[in-house]
């Protein structure tokens, strides 16, 4: 290991250092920092443009890969257009200078192309050190903690973001481990933990894009394993990994399956006029909606006066006061506890609350299960919960999948009315006027009018037109380089996918960033061949 290490530096002159610690400050900043990615930008630009006035081969590169570096760069070109096409020019131009990191790190790395594969290793483990130390912050702030907000775990990144990073270097460090059996001891144990930081801090996206990732894995496997069959090949180690990952999916989706089950079936039959009565001779109120938590109905059982009076005995508070720390009143909150407790909502069953329930109640949490660590249960639940109030009552406030599919109802009826060649630099405005129009509460909330989908946006921004013409510039090099043949860039390019539909991801600097640095790592870092990545095998 300290033979390599020396060799690696050795190799590295003045001119690929000062590119690895550029790389370094960008990494660094689209995970942690803005204003860090911002520097970041602005030096590679003057790093940039040094190459072109005084490095004749820096041109030379800049003419030999134009096309890669229009691909890598193509909403920006798109925006650029704009400004000749739409009517809103400083709304059009402030977009295009927010996508400068799109125009800016590709033309940086394409000018000094082919950069030596110590820098790109360099910066290789500078991600991957980056991702540990931020999901190791992120665990402490979650453990020492009990009601940490699981969107700003990690100071400086966003959630999504740093989710599907960590997913993507996640597989990257398992094709590493494959291919460099003694990186195995010091990846391994990374790979674990990253895993289990996804698991325990609920990060859906990440853990969606593992999940494609694995499936795509065992698709490939299962081809290989007729395969072989054919051949007569032994079967390996490889493919022993794949069967577990494959058991380990079919119980992921056995455990989802039985929470599902248990939380929408109810355990009891429903009886609109039943004579029941509390324990103090009180009459049970009923409401037949159907609504269905942890297994029972939301609405049965209910006395209100009783647990009026229970509630102010035990913490002094009325049910229409407002949580000590959340923005709802304790008559939102406490039915629902006491409901997915298996209680009925009366006197007798605030007195079983236990303080950690009355805890629990006054941070607004509505459900026990979200004050669960260390499960993805909270998260399963919340997400159910979602579902079942958006069909039964159609509210959408505080839903963020429900709103995500507004978000693309709305620019799906602006794309109508726009198709070819969309609204530009408008389109954030349009979908907040929609938003306003419509769900003014919503507004009120400073809920996000955005689709959550980068290919919708892009359509609602360019039109049709500028869809295709972003969706080529995504698989052109791929076909152009033969990059499907390239373990390393099918990794990169589903995880990025997954990025692009669960976000409108390159409205983010940090996503330009990771965008443009991985996407020109293959660009201009890769011959035209069956293995373009030699200097990441063995």
């Amino acid at each position: 290991m300290k033979n390599a290490f020396a060799n690696w530096k050795n190799n590295l002159q003045i001119r690929d250092s000062l590119y690895l610690f550029l790389l370094s400050l960008l990494i660094f900043g689209m995970n942690f920092s803005p204003f860090i990615a911002s520097v970041g930008v602005g030096l590679s630009a003057i790093m940039t443009a040094y190459e072109l006035v005084f490095n004749s081969q820096a041109r030379k590169a800049l003419v030999q890969n134009i096309m890669p570096l229009l691909c890598v760069s193509m909403l920006f070109w798109l925006d650029l257009l704009g400004l000749l096409v739409y009517k809103e020019t400083d709304l059009n131009l402030s977009l295009v200078s927010h996508r400068l990191p799109l125009l800016i790190v590709p033309l940086m790395l394409c000018v000094a192309s082919p950069l030596k594969k110590e820098v790109w290793r360099g910066a290789i483990v500078v991600f991957l050190f980056f991702m540990m130390l931020g999901s190791l912050v992120g665990f402490w702030v979650f453990l020492f903690n009990d009601y940490a907000n699981l969107r700003t775990l990690v100071p400086g990144a966003r959630n999504i973001a740093f989710a599907v990073k960590i997913a993507f270097a996640v597989a990257l460090m398992c094709l590493l481990a494959y291919n460099h059996p003694k990186l195995r001891k010091w990846l391994l144990p990374c790979i674990v933990w990253l895993v289990f930081f996804l698991i325990i801090t609920q990060m859906l996206s990440g853990l969606v894009t593992l999940v494609v990732l694995i499936t795509l894995a065992e698709c490939v496997t299962i081809v290989s394993l007729i395969r072989q069959r054919k051949t007569k090949q032994k079967f390996n180690f490889k493919h022993s990994i794949a069967i577990t990952l494959f058991v380990a999916l079919l119980s992921l989706f056995a455990w989802i399956a039985y929470n599902y089950h248990y939380y929408f079936t109810p355990r009891e039959d429903f009886v609109a006029q039943s004579p029941a009565k509390t324990s103090l001779g009180n009459d049970y109120q009923f409401v037949d909606d159907a609504f269905v938590e942890n297994g029972s109905y939301v609405y049965s059982y209910i006395c209100p006066d009783e647990v009026e009076k229970a509630w102010r005995e035990r913490t002094g508070f009325s049910l229409e006061d407002t949580c000590k720390n959340a923005a709802y009143t304790y008559n939102a909150v406490i039915y629902r506890y006491l409901n997915s407790k298996g209680l009925k909502k009366d006197y007798q069953a605030v007195y079983q609350l236990t303080d950690k329930d009355i805890e629990n109640i006054d941070q607004g949490l509505s459900n026990v299960v979200y004050a669960e660590k260390f499960s993805l249960k909270p998260r399963l639940y919340q997400t159910f919960f979602e579902i079942e109030r958006f069909v039964h009552t159609k509210q959408v406030s505080e839903m963020t999948l429900i709103q995500r599919l507004l978000g693309i109802q709305h620019a799906s009826e602006l794309i109508q009315q726009n198709r070819l060649l969309g609204v530009g630099g408008t389109a954030k405005m349009q979908l907040d006027s929609l938003l306003q129009a419509r769900y003014p509460k919503l507004v009120k909330m400073n809920a996000d009018s955005d689709p959550h989908n980068q290919f919708v946006y892009t359509t609602l921004e360019h039109g049709i037109v500028g869809l295709g013409l972003f969706v080529f510039s995504l698989i052109y090099l791929a076909f152009k380089k033969k990059l499907w043949h390239n373990e390393y860039f099918v990794v990169f390019f589903v995880s990025m996918l997954c990025y692009m539909f669960t976000e409108s991801s390159l409205r983010m600097v940090s996503a330009m960033i990771f965008f443009a640095i991985t996407y020109s790592f293959f660009a201009f870092s890769t011959p035209e061949s069956k293995n373009p990545s030699p200097f990441l095998h063995k």
